[in-house]
């Protein structure tokens, strides 16, 4: 079992420039927070994990099946597993972007190792 963590207690990583992410798993899936600047975003891509996107703060435009979103605080957003996407914060303010991933993502393993010692 895990202990109780709050974001500020989880090491995390630079992805790029303007983007860093951390990430928190369970048996199944996984927690990731992203914190990225305007302008600063993800290319398309998949992955065979579903993933639910959650907005807390800022706005992110979203293309998935061919549509394009913004997405705002409060947004939810689901990406099946194995579609393209991508996406990047829009606006003046950061964007505070927490996805979910199910199972969890092996090319992230590397975030949660921090929970081999609980």
């Amino acid at each position: 079992m895990s202990k109780p963590r709050t974001w500020d207690d989880i090491p995390g990583e630079t992805v790029t420039p303007g983007h860093s992410r951390q990430a928190f798993r369970g048996d199944n899936l996984m927690v990731v927070r992203n914190l990225a600047e305007p302008g600063v975003g993800v290319e398309m891509h998949s992955h065979p994990h579903e993933q639910l996107v959650y907005i807390v703060r800022g706005q992110l435009e979203m293309h998935c099946r061919g549509e394009v979103h913004i997405l705002g605080p409060g947004s939810l957003y689901h990406i099946p597993g194995g579609e393209a996407h991508g996406g990047a914060p829009v606006g003046d303010e950061p964007c505070e972007i927490i996805d979910i991933f199910s199972p969890q993502r092996e090319d992230f393993a590397h975030l949660v190792t921090y929970q081999d010692e609980d």
